[in-house]
């Protein structure tokens, strides 16, 4: 289980050293773009603060809800890759947190997928 909270402040800190440093030519990037080769519905990237890059828990797994179209609604297909990827990065020694969040400006999630709900008895 994640064990380390992280304040808003820090995160902003780390997303915005990791741009930096992705950027750069002259070292390779400090994150890993996904967990698996790919997700259909989430993107997951883990991402390392400058003054912790040894690992230690010190890490942040982040997962991005990926279906801004249908404003990031809960279908079957977008919990399972969810699921996989929360149980990857909480398995992983080197995240101490994780966020959670939502691709698109209109929301975060709408909430479970009304269009499969109705194919179902």
């Amino acid at each position: 289980m994640f064990s380390k909270l992280i304040t808003s402040h820090n995160l902003h800190r780390i997303i915005r050293n990791n741009s930096t440093n992705s950027s750069s030519s002259s070292s390779s990037p400090r994150f890993l773009s996904t967990l698996k080769d790919s997700y259909d519905h989430v993107i997951v990237s883990r991402r390392f603060p400058d003054d912790d890059s040894s690992s230690g828990g010190g890490g942040v797994g982040l997962i991005e809800l990926n279906r801004p179209k249908a404003l990031n609604a809960l279908c079957d297909d977008l919990f399972n890759d969810l699921i996989h990827a929360s149980n990857s990065l909480d398995e992983d020694k080197d995240i101490g947190c994780l966020v959670i969040t939502g691709s698109g400006t209109r929301a975060f999630a709408a909430g479970a997928d009304i269009e499969e709900m109705r194919g179902r008895d």
